[in-house]
């Protein structure tokens, strides 16, 4: 169990504020059960919902926005968005190679990903057509989607195929 403060709870989350205040059944108690979450992602939502910041692993940022999505804490959802679009796109295939299946729709991230990974091929061709962008930056990013998806497991690459390949147009890509 996480110890949190009604109040402070309830001015995070409309959803929880109308669960405590309102005639449901369950607004007798003075607790959520975040049970399908794990602990960590409670801790990080957590010290979120106090101190505005959150220090989780990674590999939970995806499941931390299902915890703020689940639960209607939208600041804590719009720092999850804000903290995966300044990811590097490796990242971004590490953390959605490591979301199962039975877990939520990684939807939100997927879009961000291709458009990063569109970005990055953008910016490859206007280097290549010699437009004086920076060619270290476009080469690290080649060199670092390159090592990524030779190195990654067959496993990662399945779930990130079955991920991608529910993104408009990329179906066939994907394959």
């Amino acid at each position: 169990a996480v110890s949190v403060h009604q109040a402070v709870l309830s001015a995070m989350s409309p959803m929880i504020k109308a669960r405590f205040e309102g005639g449901f059944a369950d607004s007798l108690g003075c607790s959520v059960n975040a049970a399908q979450f794990d602990i960590e992602v409670v801790r990080g939502a957590v010290e979120f919902v106090y101190t505005g910041v959150c220090r989780i692993h990674l590999m939970y940022l995806t499941h931390l926005w299902s915890f703020a999505d689940f639960f209607g804490i939208e600041d804590l959802s719009v720092a999850v968005e804000q903290s995966w679009s300044v990811l590097p796109v490796v990242k971004h295939l590490q953390v959605l190679s490591g979301v199962s299946t039975e877990d939520s729709d990684p939807a939100p991230f997927l879009a961000k990903l291709c458009a990063a990974v569109a970005s990055g091929f953008e910016r490859a061709v206007v280097v290549l057509q010699g437009s004086g962008v920076e060619v270290f930056v476009v080469w690290r990013f080649l060199r670092d989607l390159h090592d990524y998806l030779v190195d990654a497991s067959s496993e990662c690459l399945q779930r990130l195929r079955k991920w991608l390949s529910r993104e408009a147009g990329l179906g066939e890509a994907v394959e």
